[in-house]
């Protein structure tokens, strides 16, 4: 599956109303696929590394996904309610990805940078 319907799929009821440009079904689609575009994050989201079942880093998607709720972008934040979301199942070992950003503090800045505009 593809990471921008991934995201659409199983994260887009998470985010938060509150900022205006992220309210509508569109401009969250918007936002991700922005996300996606950032060429430090496009060079990498699409290899999985050792990660089994999957044709996308599921880890650095955790990472961006803890950033975005800690900017208030999702609204949920717990945990477990993410894993459940992201993976269908609470105990998931992508877990400990939803709780650290990503390793690349380049993409880390980036990705914020983003989200505050």
């Amino acid at each position: 599956m593809k990471v921008s319907s991934f995201f659409h799929l199983e994260m887009q009821h998470l985010m938060t109303n509150k900022r205006k440009q992220y309210g509508h079904q569109h401009n969250r689609q918007t936002l991700w696929r922005s996300i996606l575009a950032i060429p430090e994050v496009d060079a990498v989201v699409y290899k999985p590394g050792k990660q089994k079942n999957t044709t996308f880093n599921r880890n650095l998607i955790a990472n961006i996904i803890y950033i975005m709720y800690r900017e208030n972008v999702i609204v949920e934040h717990n945990v477990t309610t993410l894993t459940k979301a992201l993976e269908h199942d609470k105990d998931h070992s992508v877990r400990s990805q939803l709780g650290i950003q990503p390793t690349d503090s380049t993409i880390a800045a980036k990705v914020r940078d983003l989200l505050a505009v």
